[in-house]
């Protein structure tokens, strides 16, 4: 017991400080304005691709990748972690696009089903345990064959022998239905013993019309009763188990597919390779097409060229950086942003003129572009269209 904590406080201990360690590197490079899409991008890429690899592993248990066991503990380490990455590579906001709201929902569909399946393999397998014995799945509607061929041929003899017919006559109206038949929906969904009760319940009103061999009868009659709910049990949670692997590994593969398609995608609008047959510039140097953000100095005739980070995040960089010619500081600043300052740059070489943060009460309507998104950040400078 002592080992099992211990080895599940160091796994959660490695997983927080690689995540940990991995948000504070993204966020010193997004810091710096550098985009961090692609790295978190390959980053839940390659962890997906890892934990579908967990399938093939179960599949092929002769190959020495570690033990089945291990393997389990860092497919499920591994799959709570995407979590964190999944948000970082989506800005911790819903995407707004119908094929990356398509590769999301699949996202969230896989995760959701991993927790469920996490918390179903912790707690039903204790359920079944304490049931009489244990059942092979495939072998339960076997078990209800031979349990009903024996309740049946139980009564009949009972009739044969004793020549009454008050137990053969309850078991036709009430038993028979309940051994031939299997259990509804509902019950596979959620699974009671209020049947169960209610047979034997009805068995024991019965009871004291009975003869003596019809009592005898009816003993067994009580055994096969318990014995058949236990099986209908072991079926519907043994059901739950199977069905929910078969979700979750019918959502990975699409996940993995529309994942790929989606980083093919984000080369070839990063290679400008679709991006320049989609949008025309007309002498204006600012492009966004992949960002929700748009500078908010757009309405004073020329934005930034640097522009808002990945999470709208005005720099507040300089207007330019002043070049140093002979033993004088020069402005260098671009004829976009209105050619070189009257000032100058200041005796030390930095620009005179800051680009400062401004804060927006509402969003300005682009002309040919709806507004998404309220800025409220009162640092910000860049407003979302």
């Amino acid at each position: 017991m002592k080992s099992f904590v211990s080895r599940r406080l160091r796994n959660t201990a490695l997983t927080v400080a690689t995540l940990g360690g991995f948000a504070a590197w993204t966020g010193w490079r997004e810091a710096g304005l550098r985009s961090t899409s692609f790295d978190t991008g390959y980053a839940l890429f390659a962890a997906i691709l890892f934990l579908a690899l967990y399938n093939l592993r179960k599949k092929l248990p002769v190959l020495p990748w570690t033990t089945s066991g291990g393997w389990l503990q860092t497919h499920l380490y591994v799959g709570l972690g995407t979590a964190i990455l999944f948000g970082l590579h989506v800005g911790w906001r819903m995407p707004d696009g119908i094929f990356e709201m398509t590769l999301a929902g699949f996202y969230l569909a896989t995760f959701a089903s991993g927790l469920i399946g996490l918390y179903w393999t912790r707690t039903l397998p204790r359920k079944l345990a304490r049931v009489s014995e244990e059942v092979i799945y495939e072998r339960i509607p076997l078990l209800r064959s031979q349990l009903r061929d024996r309740a049946q041929q139980a009564v009949l003899e009972t009739v044969g022998s004793a020549g009454a017919t008050t137990l053969s006559e309850f078991y036709s109206e009430r038993l028979h239905h309940f051994f031939e038949q299997s259990r509804g929906w509902r019950y596979m969904l959620r699974p009671n013993n209020r049947l169960r009760r209610q047979m034997l319940d009805e068995l024991t009103e019965v009871n004291r019309y009975l003869s003596e061999p019809e009592r005898k009868t009816c003993e067994q009659l009580f055994a096969l009763i318990r014995r058949r709910d236990d099986l209908d049990y072991h079926a519907a949670l043994q059901w739950r188990l199977k069905g929910w692997l078969f979700l979750h590994i019918g959502l990975t593969y699409p996940l993995v597919a529309i994942a790929s398609v989606h980083g093919l995608l984000a080369h070839l609008f990063a290679g400008r390779a679709v991006r320049e047959s989609l949008q025309e510039f007309k002498g204006d140097t600012y492009e966004r097409p992949n960002q929700p953000w748009l500078c908010g100095l757009a309405d004073e005739g020329a934005s930034c060229p640097t522009g808002p980070g990945r999470r709208g995040r005005c720099p507040g960089a300089s207007a330019c950086h002043p070049l140093l010619e002979g033993d004088r500081w020069v402005c260098n600043r671009s004829p976009a942003r209105g050619g070189p300052c009257e000032n100058g740059p200041s005796p030390d070489g930095s620009c005179s003129k800051s680009i400062n943060a401004r804060r927006y009460d509402r969003c300005e309507l682009a002309a040919d572009a709806l507004c998404l998104d309220v800025c409220w950040r009162p640092w910000a400078a860049c407003v979302c269209y």
